[in-house]
């Protein structure tokens, strides 16, 4: 397993105990769903600005 660093101090990840072990797979687990989310948001932030250009631009053009 590879290096971890916490309080920058590097530790083997195959020296922790089982909890710690469980620990870091639950840390792994918690960042790979904060990327999804985030990832998420980026497409939703997307699709938020293309439906406001479409709503502007059918304003606009009712006012010409």
């Amino acid at each position: 397993m590879p290096l971890i660093k916490i309080d920058d101090v590097d530790f083997n990840s195959e020296d922790l105990t089982e909890n710690g072990k469980k620990l870091l797979d639950l840390i792994g687990f918690v960042d790979s769903k904060i990327s999804n989310l985030n990832q998420e948001i980026t497409l939703k932030k997307i699709a938020q600005k293309s439906y406001e250009l479409e709503l502007r631009q059918l304003v606009t053009k009712r006012l010409k």
